[in-house]
């Protein structure tokens, strides 16, 4: 009586659970962390739209910082001020340099801390 019908297939109800649970997990982890992520990348597009700026190796250190803070305060930046940014002229050539972190509760007493350097330069 070799029955094709005779072994059970499929999932069980904790096989099904377990796997809802770890999607809502990585769910979880990508809806605090992934914002993180895109205001990071907004960061470094405002630093390099700056340092594409006509003129920018002639402004004084207190201008940059007024236009570097205006493009944070456009894009809803949070995490970071213009004022952290370092910027500096080396040779020619005008750096800013940023360099911070982000800590972001996640559940219960469990935090997460992404730290970020970004770094741009006038052509």
């Amino acid at each position: 009586m070799n029955n094709k019908f005779s072994k059970q297939r499929g999932m069980t109800y904790v096989n099904i659970m377990a796997l809802l649970i770890l999607f809502g997990f990585v769910m979880m982890l990508v809806l605090k962390i992934g914002p993180i992520y895109v205001e990071n990348m907004q960061v470094q597009n405002g630093m390099n739209t700056l340092m594409e700026e006509p003129g920018i190796t002639k402004m004084s250190t207190r201008k940059i910082t007024d236009l570097l803070s205006r493009r944070f305060e456009i894009d809803m930046i949070k995490s970071v001020n213009a004022g952290q940014v370092d910027i500096f002229l080396e040779g020619a050539t005008l750096i800013a340099e940023l360099k911070y972190e982000v800590r972001k509760h996640l559940f219960a007493n469990v935090d997460v801390v992404i730290t970020f350097e970004n770094f741009s330069e006038s052509e």
